[in-house]
């Protein structure tokens, strides 16, 4: 079975998802986004995450993640 590799568009919307759904600075414990309920790490970034590893992409560096 061969993989094939997914779309640039769809590549970037995983990105995106991935790098909007951060940890909030006021509350580490929730994603920054307001209409997203979640806890850090939220659905969305999870799943994002996953779909961009299992295409044997990876994550983005994220710099707000670690400071310094």
């Amino acid at each position: 079975m061969f993989f094939k590799r997914p779309d640039p568009a769809q590549v970037e919307a995983w990105n995106r998802t991935y790098l909007e759904h951060t940890r909030d600075p006021d509350d580490p414990t929730r994603c920054a986004l307001p209409e997203c309920a979640g806890r850090f790490p939220c659905a969305p970034r999870v799943e994002a995450a996953e779909l961009l590893i299992v295409a044997g992409i990876g994550i983005p560096y994220d710099p707000r993640q670690y400071p310094t």
